[in-house]
């Protein structure tokens, strides 16, 4: 085959792949009506939607060559017609065998044909035939008929108003666009905010520069008449330069929003998109529990970002699976409680104000055993206050190892699902909380942004840092008088409406030896929450309260718990992210009254040593720097190897850090450099790198390198520790 053919032949599939995703999600949307209990036109609605969809996918497979998915869907057709005809009832076994072939044709078809794919179509066949030909001896009349053409063609949605003669309503025109091109397109406009964000930059100081201007007029006024002229006429261009300017800010930042807004209008999608995956997921789950659950989506309108509803998918499975392994009863359980034999599953999605939306989970099992609960944290080693609320209790289910199983098995008794769900769903700048009843269920609430392009954020800063801290993990701002903390136990705390809240500095939780700084009489603090726990973080200085651009960092410089992600702020800084639930957690851990560090503390003090870091990512750069400064080293930056060398022979410095991929000079370049150099040669050299293998690290020790620290497994701990045994 050339190579036109073969580039022919990909695309081809490429096509068909997605084409018949659409055919299956819509053939696992009619089914999934069908097991809810459809009947009469609505059934016979359904089964003639479901029938299409198979018949489609048919005549799809043939294009391409699919000899076995095109078997499959003959196979299919033919239930489907014994269903329409009456000459087969729907049952719940029927209903599995056509969702486990509708998900076999999903798995295979975005693949090249092989044994494997062959091998499971294969084995659906004879269930298919199965119940086939007893659709073909059966003379049954009590099966789903097929409604009259006229209203087995009726649409679900009210019918429009009647047009006048001739008038015909032209369908919205589509465009089939691939999903990353859409996500680039976004990024490429995400960029733009930036340049908005220079732009306001740029015209606020045009704005003091008018200012001043203004100042030395009203000072130069009995200046002579020529300079007096000048500077008027001066004035008046900074004036015009300025209007001008604003004038140009305020086009941009409607065309940026207009902009960004319609990007992201294309990356929505509806929240029913989820549903054949989710009920594929509890099918699974509750075959494998011996449960009969049935699952429903209210909201399913709702529009959420593509991304967002990727990242959904992990927390919505620990969800469900905790639902079905410990709150959902077996069948007699529930009778003998008075419940109906079939368990509720609920997934339910809520707008809200401010650019977010609540994603519920609730089952109406036998809801959480906070005496079990309890214990189980104890074992898992975590503490339990001796008369907590049930608040307090309810919230240890997200710990980790944290597990009422009585043993493990392939679904439950890890106990890190709810952990990871916690994780996931602070990592996106939402909140999580669980609510329980005894004999009645259990619910847990997300509450997420619509959007992950861009967040509300406050920042503050502590120790001469700036840090940004989600909003919706910030319960308020305030100011505390020296005199309204006192200790309660070994902690310092303050009173927070009815309570008091432990008080901690955020410089001491990030491992520096600042103390808060004391304005006016009064301490700065924001009160974070993370669940049913408060903790007042004191700061040097709350900055403001604005919306940011999140940029996407490295796994490796994130494994810090405290640090979330970076982002874009205000200021045109990129800032780290700081996980405020994460914080609360040190905070009022047990045994860190109002310290968690983060760094090695040194064994004695002495003068600050002097870092050199070259680095080409700005995003890595400032997260390193932070790392750096927040240990107590002075650091000075390079964006290549070239402004390292000459920066290093210029001043004075203790150590290197320095990324290996890099323009004009690489790391090694500049290890080798460094070394050739007799005034630099006992130069400490850490390269921190995403280059892991063995070659790469041989290459950096031949050069000279003192360390190789690889990112896919960067501890800012072992950096550090490097730092200070090599200086």
């Amino acid at each position: 085959m050339t190579g036109t053919g073969a580039s022919f032949e990909r695309k081809l599939s490429e096509i068909f792949a997605a084409e018949a995703a659409e055919h299956v999600q819509r053939m696992q949307a009619c089914l999934l009506e069908l097991e809810g209990g459809a009947a009469g036109g609505d059934a016979a609605r359904s089964v003639q939607l479901l029938f299409r969809a198979t018949h489609s996918l048919k005549g799809a497979t043939r294009a391409v060559g699919r000899r076995d998915v095109e078997t499959m869907c003959h196979a299919m057709e033919t239930l489907l017609v014994a269903l329409q005809r009456g000459r087969l009832e729907w049952s719940r076994a029927l209903g599995d065998v056509l969702y486990d072939a509708a998900g076999a044709i999903q798995r295979h078809v975005a693949r090249a044909p092989d044994a494997a794919a062959a091998g499971e179509l294969a084995a659906l066949l004879p269930r298919l035939e199965q119940f086939g030909a007893a659709g073909r001896t059966s003379g049954a009349e009590s099966g789903v008929r097929a409604a009259p053409p006229a209203a087995a063609a009726a649409p679900l949605a009210r019918p429009e108003p009647a047009q006048p003669a001739g008038a015909e309503r032209a369908a919205p025109e589509t465009v089939r666009i691939a999903a990353e091109h859409l996500e680039r397109l976004l990024h490429d406009v995400e960029e733009l905010v930036a340049v908005k964000l220079g732009i306001d930059r740029r015209t606020q100081s045009a704005a003091g520069a008018r200012t001043s201007l203004a100042t030395l007029q009203a000072a130069a006024g009995a200046a002579p008449g020529a300079q007096a002229a000048a500077l008027a006429d001066h004035g008046r261009q900074l004036r015009a330069v300025a209007a001008a300017a604003e004038r140009d800010r305020r086009e941009l930042e409607v065309a940026v929003a207009a902009l960004l807004a319609n990007v992201k209008k294309a990356l929505l999608l509806p929240a029913a998109s989820l549903m054949p995956f989710l009920v594929a997921t509890v099918r699974e789950l509750a075959r494998s529990q011996a449960r009969d659950v049935q699952l429903r989506m209210e909201g399913d309108h709702v529009q959420l970002d593509r991304r967002l509803l990727q990242e959904l998918r992990e927390p919505l499975v620990h969800l469900l699976r905790n639902a079905i392994a410990h709150g959902i009863e077996p069948a007699d359980v529930r009778a003998r409680h008075g419940k109906p034999p079939k368990g509720q599953l609920t997934v339910t999605l809520a707008p809200r104000s401010g650019g977010r939306v609540v994603v519920t989970v609730a089952d109406d099992g036998g809801g959480i055993e906070t005496a079990r609960l309890a214990q189980a944290a104890r074992d898992a080693g975590m503490a339990v206050p001796a008369q907590p609320q049930r608040g307090d209790l309810l919230e240890l289910v997200f710990g980790s190892g944290v597990s009422t199983a009585e043993q493990l098995t392939h679904v439950a008794g890890r106990g890190e699902g709810l952990a990871i769900v916690r994780d996931t769903v602070e990592r996106l700048g939402g909140t999580v909380a669980v609510d329980s009843a005894a004999g009645r269920g259990t619910a847990f609430t997300m509450d997420l942004p619509l959007s992950l392009a861009t967040l509300r954020a406050v920042e503050v800063r502590a120790s001469g840092q700036s840090y940004l801290v989600p909003t919706v993990q910030v319960d308020r701002c305030v100011r505390f008088r020296p005199g309204e903390l006192g200790p309660v136990g070994t902690r310092l705390t303050a009173p927070i409406g009815d309570r008091r809240v432990p008080v901690v500095s955020l410089s001491a939780l990030l491992g520096s030896t600042g103390a808060p700084v004391v304005g006016a009489g009064t301490i700065s603090c924001l009160v974070l929450r993370s669940g049913e726990r408060f903790t007042a973080v004191a700061v040097d200085q709350v900055c403001s309260e604005q919306e940011v651009l999140s940029k996407p960092v490295g796994r490796g410089l994130t494994k810090s718990p405290i640090v979330s992600g970076a982002a874009l702020a205000a200021s045109g800084l990129t800032l780290p992210i700081l996980n405020a639930a994460e914080l609360v957690r040190l905070a009022t851990a047990d045994g860190q009254p109002g310290a968690a560090p983060m760094v090695l503390a040194a064994a004695e003090r002495r003068a600050p040593r002097t870092i050199l870091l070259a680095e080409d990512s700005i995003t890595s750069r400032t997260l390193l720097k932070n790392v750096l400064e927040l240990a107590g080293y002075e650091v000075e930056l390079a964006a290549d190897g070239v402004q390292a060398l000459a920066r290093l022979r210029a001043g004075r410095f203790d150590a290197v850090v320095s990324d290996i991929e890099m323009p004009n000079l690489d790391g090694i370049g500049l290890t080798r450099a460094i070394r050739a150099d007799a005034a630099l040669a006992g130069l400490p050299v850490i390269l921190v790198t995403s280059l892991a293998s063995r070659e790469d690290r041989e290459r950096g020790a031949e050069a000279g390198a003192s360390a190789y620290i690889a990112k896919s497994s960067f501890d800012q701990g072992n950096l550090l520790q490097a730092i200070a045994e090599l200086t």
